[in-house]
């Protein structure tokens, strides 16, 4: 299946056709065609003024980000196995803060992404699924940004740890559950 939000496309190639490029015998080769279905993922009711599907799940689950009415982002999880069409669910953001992104989910429903804390900081964050609130996973100590952009089915998250915009950013892992 292959999936897009608005004006976007995501393209899969079908394996087995041959690509671009020299050689062959020069014969009339066409390449095989691939079938698949697009599914919107919203129900463009105007709810969302623009929406990312980053990542998705053997199951399905897609998750990204949209921008509400209010011009704050949302991180949001669409499953497309519901019975009627995808349901979209916004991921719970941290108390006192507004909007994130979500980036990443494995097998386990475990999702990743970025939050705005009340101060206004970007801080990593980790749903253990699409229903619970976030955990934050904080900076190296001396930078005060994270971001969390991938997670793998062992738990293990990668991100980056920032001190202070435009500073270089600095690649880490978390390891949830580990003391």
């Amino acid at each position: 299946m292959v999936f897009g939000l608005g004006s976007q496309a995501l393209a899969a190639n079908g394996g087995g056709g041959k690509g671009g490029g020299s050689g062959g015998d020069g014969g009339d080769e066409t390449e095989p065609t691939v079938s698949y279905d697009v599914v919107a993922l919203d129900d463009a009711s105007g709810r969302y003024t623009d929406a990312w599907a980053r990542d998705i799940n053997d199951s399905g689950t897609v998750v990204g980000s949209a921008e509400d009415s209010g011009s704050a982002w949302v991180a949001t999880c669409w499953t497309t196995a519901y019975v009627g069409g995808p349901l979209t669910t916004q991921l719970k953001v941290l108390d006192g803060g507004t909007g994130g992104m979500a980036y990443g989910i494995n097998n386990h429903g475990q999702i990743v992404g970025v939050g705005l804390d009340s101060s206004g900081n970007d801080l990593g964050l980790y749903w253990p699924s699409a229903t619970k609130a976030p955990l934050t996973l904080s900076p190296l100590p001396e930078h005060s940004i994270s971001w969390a952009r991938g997670i793998n089915e062992d738990g293990v998250i990668c991100g980056n740890s920032i001190s202070q915009r435009p500073s270089p950013e600095v690649p880490v892992v978390w390891r949830v559950g580990v003391d």
